[in-house]
């Protein structure tokens, strides 16, 4: 996601001290977690 905005940002020199990892992080859990049963977000929990 996002991969052709990363790169364009990087040959643009966006980051003159060099660009951030593009470690691609995704946690499915915490993901998972956002939405209840009926499939709406649900975060912020109250």
């Amino acid at each position: 996601m996002f991969d052709n905005e990363y790169a364009a940002y990087v040959a643009a020199g966006v980051w003159p001290d060099g660009a951030p990892t593009d470690a691609k992080y995704y946690d499915a859990a915490l993901a998972k977690s956002l939405y209840g049963a009926d499939g709406k977000v649900i975060w912020p929990a109250s």
